[in-house]
């Protein structure tokens, strides 16, 4: 299956600094309904084939040149049809507590276009949280190296995802700072305040207290 496009990503948001937008409820609604996403263990494997959020990576591609060139550089120039398939493996429970769990994991996949196909793999930290509305959300931060069309490279790549509803965001940079190129695939769904309570359950899964 494939998932659906839209404008705005909030994780594309956090990695990329001067990019802004908004994403009305009923947006977030529509654009998330057809996600493609296989949960094989809470604690053992995740599963992902997304498609490329081709609206919201032209968008940002238009407001900067330099983004543009070094994802021409490093992805090609032809992303139409590009796909992800993804996997969260080798969960190792760091924190768990009665606010959420900390496991520290690994990642392997494959970038799928016209112009190559580009392997990654690394590692990082996942956390598992309630929110107040009952709904259940791993969040997670990754880095590691990925082969593009420029030659070996680094990559960071954060992941939002709701297991009930099979949402899920998730964003791949690759290279230093005047040097990246960005991916998006998936949809954004968390909005304020959902976003604001995310980020105090996640310090408080530290209070093991």
């Amino acid at each position: 299956m494939k998932s659906k496009k839209i404008v705005c990503g909030s994780v594309l948001a956090m990695l990329l600094a001067g990019c802004s937008g908004e994403l009305s409820e009923s947006e977030v609604k529509e654009a998330s309904s057809d996600e493609a996403a296989v949960l094989e263990s809470a604690t053992e494997k995740m599963q992902f084939e997304l498609d490329l959020n081709m609206e919201y990576l032209q968008m940002v591609l238009d407001n900067s040149p330099l983004l543009s060139e070094k994802n021409d550089e490093k992805l090609g120039t032809d992303l139409e049809g590009t796909q992800l398939e993804i996997e969260f493996n080798n969960f190792i429970t760091l924190i768990e507590s009665q606010n959420g769990s900390l496991y520290e994991t690994e990642v392997e996949g494959t970038i799928l276009s016209t112009d190559g196909n580009f392997d990654l793999n690394g590692n990082g930290e996942m956390y598992k949280v309630q929110l107040d509305d009952g709904s259940t959300i791993y969040e997670g931060s990754y880095k590691g190296d990925i082969n593009t069309k420029a030659g070996e490279d680094t990559f960071n790549l954060t992941l939002r995802y709701n297991p009930d509803t099979e949402e899920i965001d998730i964003v791949i940079t690759s290279g230093v700072i005047y040097e990246t190129a960005i991916l998006p695939f998936g949809t954004p769904f968390l909005l304020q305040p959902a976003l604001d309570d995310l980020y105090k359950k996640k310090n408080k899964v530290h209070d093991v207290n």
